[in-house]
């Protein structure tokens, strides 16, 4: 179909053969470049709050930085703002769908207890309420940590929430059917989360129903209704949701 030979030519314009990226900084601009490093310290050091916030800044400097709004998206997810995190990782593939096929070095996401904890949250998160955008970020963590088993299982859930979004498909091609015809890269792993009872830490209230916007746009572009809290002019989403504990050492 058409469909099919866009999909097609979409896929091969972005599929293609990336090492890991080792760092976002490297920027010209000697103020961004001092804010890349910060933000990954504090990622190594598990201060995910303050890495959000100088991956903040770098946006405000510049709101299109792509590798920003990708280290805003990592922070947010270690420092448990799922809600933000699940409506950033869309925008970000619509504005920069060049990066679905990107992985990243494990220093650049959160260490491997908060991506056991994160995942435990979206979970809990997708069983008490109808929601598909939680689902694309648990299909994210499994490219980025070389699972196949936790991609196929979050976009199939998605799959199953919102049919119609026209996302699913070119993530389930890059994601999936792409990974599984080549071998993968050394990603971080990401064992199986605990059993995790009376956690109640985290505030689980889902976001807006997902709708497609009916206004001509790309056929991947499907913005979420924003959910509660205000996009500032860096261009990122930040929800007020409660700390949780190893968010900042």
């Amino acid at each position: 179909t058409d469909l099919d030979g866009s999909l097609d030519e979409l896929v091969n314009r972005l599929n293609a053969e990336l090492p890991l990226v080792p760092t976002m900084s490297g920027e010209v601009d000697e103020r961004i470049n001092d804010l890349f490093l910060e933000a990954e310290a504090h990622m190594i050091e598990g201060r995910f709050f303050h890495a959000e916030q100088a991956y903040r800044q770098v946006l405000e400097y510049r709101p299109e930085h792509k590798l920003a709004g990708v280290g805003l998206l990592h922070a947010q997810l270690g420092a448990g703002m799922i809600r933000s995190a699940a409506f950033n990782v869309r925008k970000l593939f619509n504005q920069h769908p060049q990066l679905i096929t990107v992985r990243y070095e494990a220093r650049l996401l959160p260490d491997q207890d908060r991506l056991v904890w994160a995942r435990n949250t979206i979970e809990k998160m997708l069983d008490s309420a109808n929601l598909s955008e939680p689902a694309i970020v648990l299909a994210y963590l499994g490219y980025q940590t070389d699972n196949p088993m936790l991609v196929r299982y979050g976009l199939d859930v998605a799959q199953s929430r919102a049919p119609a979004d026209p996302l699913l498909p070119l993530l389930r091609r890059i994601w999936i059917e792409e990974v599984e015809a080549a071998p993968a890269e050394d990603g971080p792993e990401m064992e199986e989360p605990p059993v995790v009872k009376g956690d109640t830490d985290v505030a689980e209230t889902p976001t807006e129903a997902v709708e497609a916007p009916d206004d001509g746009q790309s056929s991947i572009e499907v913005t979420p209704a924003e959910p509660a809290g205000e996009a500032d002019s860096s261009g990122g989403v930040s929800v007020e949701e409660n700390a949780v504990p190893g968010a900042n050492k």
